[in-house]
This record gives structure tokens, sequence and C-alpha cells, in this order.
């Protein structure tokens, strides 16, 4: 798929969390993913041939808040 070629992938990532009082709990996070190079290569009839090596990464962030009644 050149939309979205599949590699393998290394994902790493942290969070904390602090309790900041009785009924409320702050966290966070973050991760990281790797992944390996993926090779593109499709041959169409009308539109031509696409030959691509796609390289990304992928960066997740996020907070909550944690409220109890």
């Amino acid at each position: 798929n050149t939309l979205s070629p599949d590699a393998d992938r290394i994902m790493i990532g942290f969070g904390v969390e602090r309790k900041v009082s009785e009924k409320i709990t702050l966290s966070a996070h973050y991760a990281h993913v790797m992944f390996d190079n993926a090779p593109i290569s499709v041959t169409g009839d009308r539109q031509g041939n696409l030959t691509a090596v796609m390289e990304s990464a992928l960066h997740m962030g996020g907070i909550a808040l944690k409220i109890r009644w």
C-alpha cells in the first residue's frame, strides 16, 4: 500500500503520574515509534510504476486529569 506501507517498528515510551489531592490525579505520557524503512513497489497499467522507500517516525503525547467524586 503506498499510503501506509508496513514495516518493523520499535516503540519506547514513558509516563508520570502525580496525585495533586485526595480526589485529583494528573498524568502525562510520551511515546516514540521508530519504523524501519519500508520499500514501495507498485506497477500500474495506466499510471506507470512507483518504486520508493518510505521513512517515518511517530511521536505521541498526552495529558490526563482524573477527578474522583
